[in-house]
């Protein structure tokens, strides 16, 4: 069960890792396909 518990708890790093990392390369990753739409 402690493994258990380690792990979950690396998963969740992960998570927020994604959520601090993730969000603004979206974010950037949107913009840049408007920005495409618009040139073609």
């Amino acid at each position: 069960t402690d493994r258990a518990r380690r792990e979950f708890r690396a998963q969740k790093i992960d998570l927020i890792q994604f959520r601090s990392y993730g969000w603004p390369f979206l974010r950037v990753l949107s913009k840049a396909s408007q920005l495409w739409c618009r040139l073609f």
